[in-house]
């Protein structure tokens, strides 16, 4: 791999066998419409900024943001992962639908339309339209129209929502302007309490801790927000803040989730890398992007199975806890 510290890009930009030491930003008004290829594991250590950037093959690794005028774009065939370590933002979309490798955002993506498949995204992604398969957003999925398949999510807020196969959510509740659009094979559970520190660690799951399976129609409860002109919006929430609610009651202070979490979406800002302790006294593997994203794709896919909450506290446990 060569080392490129200072460089004189010209129009388009193709890179391979790189590490680029130095921001590929325009300096002139004729360089914003560059587009800028990766032809096969390069390096970015500055901000990069490009008309269109694309990967051809991978391994890739962006260290700071990324802009795109255009598009970002990784198509379905491409070997090699790629990770981006700062916010992503295009101007049109981003389009990873990964079929032989896994793309890594460690932060947030900000696009008009956003299109992934077998991607990790620590932090959120705002778009107007998102579409999402086999994919890992611990933040929150913000949009006008959402489809979703078989990906674990921190939480929804979205006017429609399109939701197919089997699903996660981290947080309590999910929020849509419409109800939700799925079919009856369609699953839904929730991670709230579930001992996400002990499986990661390897550890038994506390006794009380699981998955909450999530009754769509059940759950779901029509709100009426009311404006100062006396206009009205429907918001539609599928929430099981209930049990959440009491089980933080009796467990408070015993739980790693929080930690876990943080971990995840300050990866990118941290210089100390952390880890969890295991029962034995062991340290768990690094809390970092590569080893969570391997971790909740192995929640996704079955590979770390999580079992079913008990939700069942003792009156006199419970009662403890909230004095």
């Amino acid at each position: 791999m060569k080392t490129l510290k200072t460089v004189s890009f010209g129009q388009d930009i193709g890179l391979e066998d790189s590490l680029v030491t130095t921001p590929v930003l325009p300096e002139t008004n004729n360089e914003l419409d560059r587009n800028v290829s990766v032809l096969h594991d390069v390096i970015f250590e500055g901000p990069v900024y490009g008309n269109r950037i694309s990967i051809s093959k991978g391994p890739a690794e962006f260290k700071k943001s990324v802009y795109a005028s255009d598009e970002i774009y990784i198509p379905s065939g491409v070997t090699g992962d790629v990770d981006f370590r700062g916010a992503v933002v295009s101007k049109k979309g981003v389009f990873t639908w990964l079929t032989s490798a896994k793309a890594r955002f460690a932060s947030d993506i900000n696009a008009p339309e956003v299109k992934l498949k077998n991607c990790y995204v620590a932090g959120s992604i705002f778009a107007q339209t998102i579409e999402l398969d086999n994919c890992v957003v611990l933040g929150g999925v913000f949009a006008k129209d959402l489809s979703i398949r078989n990906s674990l999510f921190g939480t929804l807020n979205t006017t429609t929502c399109v939701m197919n196969g089997l699903n996660y959510m981290i947080y309590p509740t999910s929020f849509t302007e419409e109800t939700m659009n799925y079919d009856s094979s369609t699953e839904l559970w929730n991670l709230s309490i579930a001992d996400l520190g002990a499986l990661f660690k390897g550890d038994e799951e506390d006794a009380t801790t699981g998955k909450i399976k999530v009754n769509l129609k059940a759950t779901e409860q029509k709100i009426v927000l009311k404006n100062e002109d006396e206009t009205t919006k429907n918001v539609y929430s599928y929430s099981v803040a209930s049990q959440v609610v009491i089980f933080d009651l009796v467990k408070r202070g015993s739980f790693e989730n929080h930690f876990l979490l943080e971990a995840a979406a300050l990866d990118n800002q941290t210089v100390k890398m952390f880890n969890l302790a295991k029962s034995n006294g062991e340290k768990s593997a690094d809390l970092n992007t590569r080893n969570l994203s391997e971790f909740f794709f192995k929640i996704l896919n079955g590979q770390i199975p999580v079992k079913m909450a008990d939700a069942s506290y003792s009156f006199e446990e419970f009662m403890k806890r909230k004095g």
